[in-house]
Protein backbone atom coordinates (compact mmCIF):
# COMPACT_ATOMS: atom_id res chain seq x y z
CA UNK A 1 0.00 0.00 0.00
CA UNK A 2 1.31 3.67 -1.16
CA UNK A 3 1.14 5.45 2.29
CA UNK A 4 2.62 2.20 4.03
CA UNK A 5 5.61 2.95 2.23
CA UNK A 6 6.06 6.28 2.60
CA UNK A 7 5.41 5.89 6.01
CA UNK A 8 8.45 3.36 6.42
CA UNK A 9 10.92 5.51 4.32
CA UNK A 10 9.37 8.01 6.72
CA UNK A 11 10.38 6.27 9.97
CA UNK A 12 14.14 5.53 7.98
CA UNK A 13 14.51 9.43 7.42
CA UNK A 14 13.36 10.45 10.52
CA UNK A 15 14.14 7.78 13.24
CA UNK A 16 10.14 8.62 14.49
CA UNK A 17 6.90 9.71 13.44
CA UNK A 18 3.86 11.59 15.46
CA UNK A 19 0.33 10.16 14.84
CA UNK A 20 -3.15 12.19 16.23
CA UNK A 21 -5.95 9.89 16.36
CA UNK A 22 -9.48 10.09 16.14
CA UNK A 23 -12.76 8.31 16.01
CA UNK A 24 -15.14 9.52 13.79
CA UNK A 25 -18.90 7.56 14.41
CA UNK A 26 -19.72 7.68 10.61
CA UNK A 27 -18.64 6.00 7.73
CA UNK A 28 -16.90 9.06 6.44
CA UNK A 29 -16.19 9.41 2.56
CA UNK A 30 -12.79 10.29 1.42
CA UNK A 31 -14.01 13.97 0.18
CA UNK A 32 -14.35 14.52 3.85
CA UNK A 33 -11.43 13.58 4.48
CA UNK A 34 -9.70 15.46 2.27
CA UNK A 35 -11.48 18.80 2.90
CA UNK A 36 -9.86 18.03 6.90
CA UNK A 37 -6.82 17.17 5.54
CA UNK A 38 -6.56 20.70 3.40
CA UNK A 39 -7.72 22.47 6.52
CA UNK A 40 -4.92 21.02 8.52
CA UNK A 41 -2.32 21.89 5.65
CA UNK A 42 -4.10 25.27 5.47
CA UNK A 43 -3.46 26.03 8.57
CA UNK A 44 0.19 24.67 9.84
CA UNK A 45 0.83 26.45 6.42
CA UNK A 46 -0.38 29.95 8.07
CA UNK A 47 2.00 29.30 11.42
CA UNK A 48 4.94 28.56 8.92
CA UNK A 49 5.01 24.71 10.35
CA UNK A 50 5.95 21.88 7.94
CA UNK A 51 2.82 20.70 6.75
CA UNK A 52 4.27 17.41 5.72
CA UNK A 53 1.23 14.44 6.62
CA UNK A 54 -0.20 11.47 5.23
CA UNK A 55 -3.84 9.95 6.51
CA UNK A 56 -4.42 6.63 7.64
CA UNK A 57 -8.07 5.60 7.95
CA UNK A 58 -10.22 2.75 8.41
CA UNK A 59 -14.03 1.68 9.02
CA UNK A 60 -14.54 0.28 11.90
CA UNK A 61 -17.51 -2.27 11.52
CA UNK A 62 -19.98 -3.74 13.68
CA UNK A 63 -18.10 -6.79 15.07
CA UNK A 64 -14.60 -4.49 14.72
CA UNK A 65 -16.53 -1.96 17.43
CA UNK A 66 -18.17 -5.25 19.73
CA UNK A 67 -14.45 -6.30 20.04
CA UNK A 68 -13.06 -2.91 20.69
CA UNK A 69 -15.69 -1.28 23.15
CA UNK A 70 -16.82 1.71 21.03
CA UNK A 71 -18.80 2.31 18.00
CA UNK A 72 -19.13 1.91 14.49
CA UNK A 73 -17.15 4.44 12.23
CA UNK A 74 -13.80 5.49 10.85
CA UNK A 75 -10.89 5.58 12.68
CA UNK A 76 -8.24 8.20 11.09
CA UNK A 77 -5.03 9.01 12.00
CA UNK A 78 -2.68 11.99 10.85
CA UNK A 79 1.00 10.92 10.48
CA UNK A 80 3.79 13.42 10.62
CA UNK A 81 7.16 12.98 9.97
CA UNK A 82 9.41 12.90 13.28
CA UNK A 83 8.47 14.61 16.64
CA UNK A 84 5.41 16.80 15.75
CA UNK A 85 3.86 17.02 19.16
CA UNK A 86 3.71 21.10 19.03
CA UNK A 87 1.07 20.80 16.49
CA UNK A 88 -1.11 18.79 18.73
CA UNK A 89 -3.53 21.74 19.76
CA UNK A 90 -4.01 22.79 15.57
CA UNK A 91 -4.06 19.73 14.35
CA UNK A 92 -7.73 18.57 17.17
CA UNK A 93 -8.92 22.28 16.82
CA UNK A 94 -8.79 22.04 13.01
CA UNK A 95 -10.39 18.25 12.96
CA UNK A 96 -12.69 19.01 15.54
CA UNK A 97 -14.03 22.41 13.96
CA UNK A 98 -14.17 20.45 10.52
CA UNK A 99 -15.92 17.56 11.83
CA UNK A 100 -18.33 20.10 13.52
CA UNK A 101 -18.53 21.70 10.30
CA UNK A 102 -19.84 18.70 8.61
CA UNK A 103 -22.30 17.74 11.29
CA UNK A 104 -20.33 14.40 11.86
CA UNK A 105 -20.01 13.32 15.19
CA UNK A 106 -15.87 12.45 16.06
CA UNK A 107 -13.38 12.41 18.95
CA UNK A 108 -9.71 13.17 19.40
CA UNK A 109 -8.15 10.19 21.13
CA UNK A 110 -4.82 11.43 21.61
CA UNK A 111 -1.25 11.62 19.97
CA UNK A 112 1.46 8.66 19.97
CA UNK A 113 4.89 8.73 19.03
CA UNK A 114 5.91 5.71 16.91
CA UNK A 115 9.83 4.67 16.57
CA UNK A 116 8.81 1.52 14.31
CA UNK A 117 5.82 0.81 11.91
CA UNK A 118 5.76 -2.74 11.53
Amino acid sequence: MFQDELILEWVKKYDNLTSFSFMVYLHIDIEDIALLSKGVSAHLMFENENSLHAIIYDTVDLETAKALGTYQGTSISFIFPGKCFEYEEVVKHVVISGLDYLRIKGEYLGATEAMDYA
